[in-house]
């Protein structure tokens, strides 16, 4: 098999913000983006999709390695010479939720092509990814991009299984023409790349589940593989791993900034306050997971439920 040649990478110190949840994510996304140093995030679609076809064997290893260093690359590039900003307002990602955004508008406007990269370049700007559920290839990332780090997300499962279900999660994967990740046919049946296995893991395949235990046994599967590739890492990328749990975030936002600062080796911009502010979070927030468990107990089979409380208190003895 011919072997692709790795070549130069832009894309050599980047971070990426991860994790199952969708709005906790998010909302970490615009706060990582406003330290000092770091670009604004952008969202990558083919960041997330390479490391799936890798895991369901459509790439192979090096193949896949490579075409994600070019993309990220290509990303970065575009992103330094002020190509592709998103204008959108109502976008979380929108160039206009940054506190720098006269940065963003200035190189759209700048001529100097390769001065515009060479300044990227000799201010060490750090670019930032949004992805989603990309914490299970993590061996693969670390090969595209050695320098990477990632900042992890983390949630209450209950919060997550309920939030997927409240989202349609459990029948848009194959059919919502918004739902744009690849999926496996099983049978006949689209099948996130997840859940291939899930007549051998939770007895039923995934088209044979209810929408509700499809959202269940997707986050059980999903905080599983996440929590194999963590343990897989070597020390050294272990060490480029931040995880952060969403309820802290809520209730005490300057401690997880901290800690994202420390991780980052920055300090915040003179407005994250404002963006905390903008964002709500004032340290009063609360999270009630035990009204999503209660919620999803009128949904879920019970073996899944109680598969969902075992994984629950794993997940709470891990933070003690």
């Amino acid at each position: 098999m011919m072997s692709l040649f790795p070549g130069p990478s832009i894309a050599r110190e980047l971070v990426l913000i991860d994790g199952i949840t969708r709005a906790g994510k998010m909302l970490i996304a615009k706060l990582v983006s406003a330290f000092e140093g770091v670009d604004f995030f952008q969202y990558q679609p083919i960041l997330e999709h390479v490391p799936i076809l890798w895991r369901l064997g459509v790439l192979d290893t090096n193949s896949a390695a490579i075409f994600w260093r070019l993309n990220a690359s290509m990303a970065v590039l575009d992103r330094a010479t002020g190509r592709n900003l998103n204008f959108r307002l109502e976008d979380s990602s929108s160039i206009s939720k940054a506190l720098d955004a006269d940065r963003y508008l200035e190189r759209a406007r700048d001529p100097d092509f390769d001065g515009l990269l060479k300044r990227f370049n000799e201010d060490s700007r750090v670019p930032a990814f949004l992805t989603h559920e990309t914490l299970p290839h993590a061996e693969l990332i670390f090969l595209a991009a050695p320098e990477a780090r990632i900042v992890e997300v983390e949630r209450n499962l209950a919060d997550l299984a309920f939030s997927w279900f409240q989202r349609g999660w459990g029948v848009r994967f194959g059919s919502d023409e918004k739902a744009l990740i690849p999926v496996v046919a099983v049978d006949g049946n689209p099948t996130p790349w997840f859940a291939t296995d899930f007549a051998e893991t939770f007895g039923q395949s995934y088209a044979a589940m209810s929408p509700a235990d499809r959202c269940a046994a997707s986050i059980l599967t999903l905080h599983r593989e996440s929590q194999r590739a963590l343990a897989k890492l070597p020390e050294d990328q272990s060490r480029r791993v931040h995880v952060i749990s969403y309820e802290t975030l809520l209730c005490d936002p300057h401690g997880v900034m901290d800690g994202i600062g420390a991780f980052l080796e920055t300090e915040p911009l003179p407005g994250m306050s404002e963006v905390l502010a903008r964002e709500g979070l004032t340290g009063s927030e609360k999270t009630n997971p035990k009204s999503s468990r209660k919620a999803l107990g009128e949904v879920v089979s019970p073996a899944l439920a109680a598969s969902l409380d075992a994984a629950m208190e794993q997940q709470v003895a891990q933070k003690r």
